[in-house]
């Protein structure tokens, strides 16, 4: 049987990565819709820039593009917050 100590430190990395992800889908509400496609597939999901750019059927510079004018404009959002 696990260490109670195990559950309850389990319980709180589960929360954590919940609120993280609540938090950056908060945040893609921030971009465009191409920005926070982009963003989402290459920053959350790991994939590449030239995956990306096969599945959403832009050339790759233009995926490469709107991830940076992402990023930028989520460092914005954020440095105002704190």
């Amino acid at each position: 049987m696990p260490d109670l100590t195990d559950l309850v430190g389990a319980a709180r990395s589960d929360t954590v990565y919940i609120e993280s992800w609540w938090e950056a889908l908060r945040l893609l509400g921030f971009l465009s819709s191409g920005q926070a496609r982009v963003v989402f597939l290459v920053d959350l999901q790991g994939w590449t820039i030239d995956q990306s750019a096969a599945f959403l059927g832009l050339h790759r510079g233009t995926v490469s593009r709107l991830r940076d004018r992402g990023i930028k404009r989520l460092l914005g959002e954020v440095r105002k917050k704190s």
